[in-house]
């Protein structure tokens, strides 16, 4: 980039974004979804983390018949 100002450096400013992935195999094989995104050293946006949710439970011996 030839920037004077370019890299991880003390006083330079912070432009990243953080992925929800385990890692950065997963990050890049998975297309992971961004959680936030910082410019400037200020956060730019933010969204949650992805929940599943899980099917409801029925109690034991309740089958529906038809």
């Amino acid at each position: 980039m030839n920037l004077a100002d370019y890299g991880i450096e003390v006083g330079n400013f912070a432009d990243l974004i953080v992925l929800d992935a385990t890692s950065v195999v997963s990050a890049l094989a998975e297309l992971a979804q961004p959680l936030f995104g910082m410019k400037r050293g200020r956060k730019s946006f933010n969204r949650a983390a992805a929940t599943l949710a899980a099917p409801p439970r029925q109690p034991v011996g309740s089958f529906a018949i038809r």
